[in-house]
């Protein structure tokens, strides 16, 4: 039983990403949307829609 602990926990630690690489795809993620965002304003403005 006490090989069965250590094996279940590094298994959880496995599946948690670390911390760094969770905070870079948040980052993408939020740069990302900014510039799909900046780009449709840019079609918008292209198209004549925003004066």
């Amino acid at each position: 039983m006490n090989d069965e602990v250590p094996t279940s926990n590094k298994d959880r630690v496995r599946r948690q990403p670390p911390v760094p690489v969770t905070l870079a795809v948040f980052l993408a993620s939020v740069v990302g949307f900014m510039l799909v965002v900046t780009g449709l304003f840019a079609l918008l403005r292209y198209l004549g829609g925003w004066r």
